[in-house]
């Protein structure tokens, strides 16, 4: 009970919020440009409203559940998801954290992937509106 009482502060700390509103930057399909972990030009993700957050599922085998969280001047989103065990990918299973930031023209991702060791691979990723895709 008190571990949800710490989470639940945490969170209200944070500023996190389920507003359709301040997902709207988000919401849509989007073409990856950019990769610390290697050039993906088919790599795509899209971002819908789901339940009461938000859902992006990329089209390499992960998917992540996320919610708003607002700061001074900025609106992220922040969440935890997977990578489906039937992928075939390295990462299979693995649990990952995300990170997402519309600067006006681009979102900017920051991924963790826990991996057996206990150390995360972090992931740097660039994306653009997904021009094929109305």
């Amino acid at each position: 009970m008190r571990f949800l009482m710490l989470i639940a502060a945490l969170i209200s700390m944070l500023g996190v919020e389920r507003s359709h509103a301040q997902i709207e930057p988000f919401t849509g399909h989007w073409l990856q440009t950019f990769s610390t972990a290697g050039d993906c030009p088919t790599c795509r993700i899209s971002i819908r409203p789901e339940g009461d957050g938000f859902e992006v599922v990329s089209n390499n085998g992960w998917s992540a559940s996320v919610a708003t969280t607002t700061r001074p001047g900025e609106v992220s989103v922040i969440g935890t998801g997977i990578w489906d065990p039937q992928t075939g990918s390295t990462d299979l299973g693995r649990k990952l954290r995300l990170f997402l930031l519309f600067d006006g023209q681009s979102l900017i991702m920051q991924m963790a992937i826990g991996q057996e060791d206990g150390q995360q691979q972090l992931i740097h990723a660039n994306f653009v509106r997904d021009p094929s895709v109305r």
